[in-house]
């Protein structure tokens, strides 16, 4: 009996049939790659092997849980990988094709990613999760809550593609995370909402399935998995669909750049702030060491210096506060004459010493 097999190409990913099994190398009918003979999924009898396409499956949020969970642990060899010019902050990329839209017109793939960022896994996961920040601009348009339980959430979405001019796709997307003690597991998908009609000249789109688990290697490091399944739903062109497997990589690669900033950024307020109280404290130990009192407002000549006014103020040694009474409203220190530009103590001078100010 004759054998047909399934060949997937290894370079556009398209599957065709071949019907001899003699042959090592076969040229793929859709780019001219030249493939080595690799079966699919085995030979079957040409009376039982389906020539249909199947559409891709409509998951539940439960069922997605389990099963991004286990597409994200897939060899990458039953993968092809994906190239994305200009990006070389993530690991990888991969697709294969997981069906066909409702309409049977257009191949739907499934794509993944890997990459390495250093920041927390809070930061990764706030970043991740916040419907608020831009860094998924390059898919995501306007999100509106419908309803929101913390770890749960109904978001509306536009979703941007390539094709935006031919193709428009709103969405009604279920997300949620899972939080562990070194992970947070965060997946999604479209959920069916008859109060939410379809925007005029938009098409209701189908998330068919997305996930990202963010595992905290080390204190300030994380592995980011991402994987995504989107069906436009309509015809579009083959060229706006590789395009669309190429942004997968390109939002993680953002994200990763997004939550290393915010830590960076975090690590320096931090220290400006520690640098702020060291400040501080260095001078209240310098008001403890100034001289008496009948000695501070005197010139080298012996007579009192007249100071301008505005050139100088009393401020509280302790809380920094500024006022025009002889003592602190908050503790009942005795005030101390200051520079009005940089508040440090003035002893009988003329010109501060710190900043160089003219205090007469």
């Amino acid at each position: 009996m004759s054998q047909k097999q399934r060949i997937t190409c290894a370079s556009c990913s398209k599957y065709f049939i071949i019907t001899s099994s003699q042959l090592t190398k076969v040229k793929c009918p859709n780019c001219g790659t030249i493939n080595q003979l690799v079966v699919d999924e085995g030979s079957v009898p040409v009376s039982n092997y389906g020539l249909s396409k199947d559409p891709v499956p409509e998951y539940t949020i439960e069922q997605v849980a389990r099963i991004a969970r286990g597409h994200l642990d897939e060899p990458n060899s039953l993968w092809v990988e994906v190239a994305i010019p200009h990006v070389d902050n993530i690991e990888n990329c991969y697709k294969r094709v997981y069906g066909y839209d409702r309409d049977r017109s257009n191949e739907v793939y499934l794509t993944k990613a890997k990459a390495y960022i250093n920041a927390p896994k809070r930061i990764v996961h706030n970043v991740y999760w916040n419907h608020e920040l831009d860094w998924d601009s390059s898919t995501t348009g306007m999100v509106r809550v419908i309803e929101d339980y913390g770890n749960n959430r109904l978001l509306l979405k536009e979703h941007k593609t390539t094709s935006a001019a031919t193709l428009r796709n709103d969405l009604v997307v279920r997300a949620i995370y899972e939080e562990y003690a070194d992970s947070f597991w965060c997946y999604s998908v479209s959920e069916k909402c008859p109060t939410i009609p379809e925007k005029g000249g938009w098409r209701r789109g189908q998330l068919v399935l997305s996930g990202c688990l963010i595992t905290e290697l080390e204190p300030n490091r994380c592995e980011v998995d991402f994987i995504n399944c989107f069906d436009f739903g309509g015809f579009i062109h083959v060229k706006f669909i590789d395009e669309e497997q190429k942004k997968v990589g390109i939002r993680l690669s953002r994200m990763k750049k997004k939550a290393e900033d915010d830590y960076k950024l975090e690590l320096y307020r931090a220290g400006a702030h520690q640098q702020q109280s060291y400040q501080q404290q260095s001078y209240q130990q310098q008001s403890y060491q100034q001289q008496p009192a009948h000695q501070s407002n005197l010139s080298s000549s012996g007579g009192p210096v007249q100071y301008s006014e505005g050139a100088v103020c009393n401020i509280c040694p302790n809380c920094k506060t500024i006022s025009s009474s002889k003592f602190c409203g908050n503790d009942g220190t005795p005030l101390q004459l200051a520079c009005a530009s940089c508040y440090s103590p003035v002893q009988g001078n003329k010109f501060c010493l710190s900043c160089g100010s003219k205090l007469n």
